[in-house]
């Protein structure tokens, strides 16, 4: 059979969609739903999509004429026709059954949410998203759709452009909904359930301090349970709790340890629904010169115990020096610095080992390496987030957001990456991430302080995986990884100067004079 490839021309210029609206005819649709189909079946010849292409929109020029709109289904109805008398019976059914699978998905979305909406998340996103993030009235029914949930973020994530002169916060608003609509990026949890909600607590992970008094214990630990009803996890060091058996001056009585706080704040999280969600998530940190460091690290050896907890170990280089040579390792009273007892230090790094490997746990804080990216002049960080990925000060918060770099692949035969579209949405992802610093509700005065003075925020990825299969790539290849480190060093230059944008236009954060950032000629 010679094959037609010339282009054929539609009568008509515009298609009605699902929703009733007119949209311009887009030719490039029509052939990419009959490659797919094709494809599907092992038919890889550009020349057969083409031929086919033509004889849809002939089928349809029989039927309709310049006046005429014809409708998604129309089109839909003509591809089958054309496959089935063109003799493409395996290319046929397998377009059928991708419409009536499209079909359902639709059908079982608006079952869902009440609404035919377009988007573009999963059906189990669906799910998850009426869970745990839509709006419900005081009956428990959702008065809000997906997009209408992108709407409400974007909206008062925007709106703190307000607060700064020369900016427009409604064509700001656009790009917020655009790049959490298209799923390019998405601002963590809290922001998701709260923006623009009586409660408005936007941020995913606080560090709160714990000193060694049964009132700065449980100050915190009521802290932390205000924090966690709104959706937020809380990271802890407790190196600052005396050791077991050490004496209160006050009653003269032994202390317990921080192991049984450690446990009644891991009770008191179980007790309480993660923004009446999920269970909340805690980090619990002990320097591995504190006392009672090896009952720290067994403290995971059930299966079941400590479920609301991460724990880590805080290392120091002096520490691995000493595993390294195989010498000894002093622990130290909390209080006044003395000598406790003395271990060797192999010991304690292979019981640390050998529970890592048994249980998953703890896991390793390399304090002097966290330490030396510390911006602050003031203090040390001692303590992370729950999941570890942005170790912060002591009553400080990080907002987080992923940008979804799979979605940053050009659809074409000669695959790569959108980095123009990608820079953007950067660029829109840390404007974002900022303003929701100043939205925030903090849950108190020290810690809207300490946020908003060195303002922090958390820029990470999602779908790399998914990137490197639309590029063809194995995950593991040397081009894969080679693709890794060219994304990374571009996200952070990018977020860098997205930053100092910022900074020309609202001025740096408080703390930044005062900062190791402020020896650097940056600005």
């Amino acid at each position: 059979m010679t094959l037609n490839i010339m282009r054929s021309l539609p009568n008509f210029s515009k298609i009605k969609k699902r929703d009733s609206s007119i949209a311009e005819y887009d030719r490039k649709k029509l052939y990419k739903a009959i490659q797919k189909a094709s494809k599907a079946v092992g038919k890889r010849k550009k020349e057969l999509y083409t031929e086919l292409t033509n004889k849809v929109i002939e089928e349809l020029n029989k039927n309709y004429n310049k006046k005429d709109v014809p409708g998604v289904e129309d089109f839909q109805d003509a591809i089958e026709k054309v496959l089935i008398e063109e003799g493409h019976a395996k290319i046929a059914r397998t377009f059928i059954l991708y419409r009536a699978s499209k079909t359902k998905l639709r059908e079982e979305k608006v079952s869902l949410v009440g609404s035919k909406e377009k988007n573009k998340l999963s059906i189990n996103a669906i799910r998850l998203i009426k869970a745990r993030y839509l709006k419900k009235d005081a009956s428990g029914d959702l008065i809000e759709t997906p997009n209408e949930m992108f709407r409400r973020v974007a909206k008062n994530i925007a709106a703190a452009d307000k607060n700064y002169k020369g900016t427009d916060h409604k064509k700001t608003e656009e790009a917020f909904y655009k790049m959490m609509f298209n799923l390019d990026f998405l601002p963590n949890s809290p922001t998701l359930m709260n923006a623009g909600t009586k409660i408005q607590q936007l941020v995913s992970c606080y560090v709160l301090p714990v000193e060694d008094s049964l009132d700065s214990i449980f100050k915190t630990l009521n802290l932390a349970m205000n924090i966690q009803k709104t959706g937020a996890g809380t990271g802890f060091s407790f190196s600052n709790l005396r050791q077991k058996t050490s004496k209160i001056s006050k009653n003269g009585c032994s202390s317990s340890g921080p192991i049984p706080f450690i446990k009644v704040f891991n009770e008191a999280t179980g007790a309480l629904k993660k923004g009446g969600t999920e269970r909340g998530a805690n980090m619990g940190i002990l320097n591995v010169d504190h006392p009672d460091i090896l009952k720290f690290i067994s403290l995971k050896e059930s299966e079941m115990s400590m479920s609301n907890f991460n724990i880590s170990v805080a290392v120091t280089n002096e520490f691995m020096e000493a595993v390294q040579k195989h010498e000894d390792w002093n622990l130290k009273d909390t209080k006044t610095g003395e000598i406790v007892s003395t271990l060797d230090s192999r010991f304690i790094w292979d019981s640390l080992i050998s529970s890592a490997w048994t249980n998953g746990e703890p896991g390793i804080v390399f304090l002097d390496r966290i330490n030396k990216d510390n911006k602050s002049r003031q203090e040390d960080i001692i303590a992370t987030s729950p999941c570890a990925e942005v170790p912060m000060l002591s009553n400080e918060s990080c907002i987080i957001g992923s940008i979804n770099v799979g979605n940053f692949v050009i659809e074409a035969e000669d695959k790569k990456v959108d980095w123009k579209l990608l820079k953007k949405t950067v660029h829109n992802a840390v404007h974002f991430l900022d303003n929701a610093l100043d939205q925030n509700n903090y849950p108190s005065k020290d810690i809207k302080e300490k946020s908003l003075s060195y303002r922090k925020i958390g820029l990470g990825v999602m779908g790399f995986a998914d990137m490197l299969a639309k590029l063809r790539l194995p995950y593991d290849s040397e081009k894969g990884v080679e693709v890794g480190q060219k994304l990374a060093k571009f996200l952070r230059k990018e977020a860098d100067n997205a930053s100092h944008e910022l900074a020309k236009q609202r001025g740096t954060y408080p703390q930044w004079s005062l900062s190791k950032n402020a020896s650097k000629k940056e600005m």
